[in-house]
């Protein structure tokens, strides 16, 4: 009896539920659709539209917009690295402006449009221009940061040409590393990074300079500004996709064969921006208890991730580079994670 009283209770809780929901039904309709355009309104980032004279790459432009005499100069930054660039101006004799030319400008990480400078048309020339554009902010400082050696954790290889040789490891390539290794050998990151390029088409190779342009490489940014390289990877090797946030020991790709080489081998390289280049520098590796090396040629050198370290290396490795880096980090015994940086925390 009780649970017939229930059953009539629910049945009559149901119908004077859906009555009012009928009866108010148009008015919850409109205050959905409502919501549903506010929400849009509120939280999309509509594409900026670039004008046809943008000039740059995909995710770095710059153009200029037009407004009777005045002419506006933007630029726009999808990436996740800054840029150093200079605008030339062709036919600046029918401009008026008090800049100076050619302009120079490192870009910060901003999806929206900056404003560059104004020039005023003398006439209804509009402006020709052309761009010299580098990778990186030439005040960025290197951090002091331990890498992990570019292969599989307990892998060994051999170090067959090293820092400031006469074969092509000099110039702004002065501190290269060249790992001998078959073809397919993956490549892991040695460091925490954003992957910003991604060549892997190529399958050319010779020993002349004529063959640099075929070389296939992976590029990592990280987050004391500087950029890795991993070159000389097999056709349609790389594992990675550009944006990508990868960890160190993560693998990124396979070695290979392309480009100017003498044989199979991974090509590293750390590069610091400069002002409107680049120069390599020389980065410590890991070792098992948590210290810095330096690589010298003709030894064979066996990679340690920071995943595999004791609680005890770990620890030594946090106290080797505290004093020029900032972490963010949570350390548990089976796995030691760093986390992605935040470009809020860093400087």
């Amino acid at each position: 009896m009780k649970s017939g009283n229930k059953s009539r209770k629910n049945n009559s809780f149901q119908n004077s539920f859906l009555h009012i929901l009928n009866k108010y039904k148009f008015i919850l309709l409109l205050l959905i659709l409502l919501s549903s355009l506010f929400f849009s309104e509120t939280s999309s980032n509509p594409e900026l539209k670039i004008p046809s004279n943008a000039q740059g790459n995909e995710l770095f432009k710059i153009f200029y917009e037009r407004t009777g005499k005045e002419i506006k100069f933007y630029y726009i930054n999808k990436n996740y690295y800054p840029f150093q660039f200079k605008i030339h101006i062709t036919n600046l004799a029918y401009f008026d402006t008090n800049i100076e030319f050619p302009f120079y400008e490192i870009t910060k990480v901003l999806n929206e449009k900056v404003l560059l400078f104004s020039i005023f048309a003398k006439s209804d020339r509009n402006p020709s221009f052309w761009l010299e554009i580098i990778d990186g902010d030439p005040d960025s400082k290197y951090d002091n940061y331990i890498y992990t050696l570019p292969f599989e954790h307990g892998k060994s290889f051999i170090v067959y040409q090293g820092y400031n040789t006469n074969y092509s490891h000099n110039g702004s390539g002065s501190y290269a590393i060249d790992f001998s290794m078959p073809v397919g050998t993956p490549i892991c990151a040695a460091r925490d990074g954003y992957v910003i390029k991604v060549v892997d088409f190529n399958q050319k190779s010779g020993v002349s300079k004529y063959y640099s342009r075929f070389a296939n490489y992976i590029t990592i940014y990280h987050q004391d500004g500087t950029f890795a390289s991993y070159v000389h990877l097999k056709y349609k090797g790389s594992l990675v996709k550009v944006g990508q946030y990868v960890k160190a020991g993560e693998q990124i790709g396979l070695s290979g064969n392309t480009g100017r080489t003498t044989g199979p081998h991974l090509h590293f390289q750390v590069n610091l921006p400069t002002y409107m280049s680049h120069k390599s520098i020389p980065v410590p590796f890991l070792d098992k208890n948590g210290n810095g090396f330096y690589i010298k040629p003709f030894i064979t050198y066996t990679s340690f991730h920071i995943d595999y370290l004791s609680p005890e290396a770990f620890a030594t490795f946090l106290v080797n580079i505290s004093s020029g880096i900032r972490l963010i980090f949570h350390y548990t015994y089976q796995n030691h994670h760093i986390q992605p940086f935040d470009n809020e925390d860093y400087e």
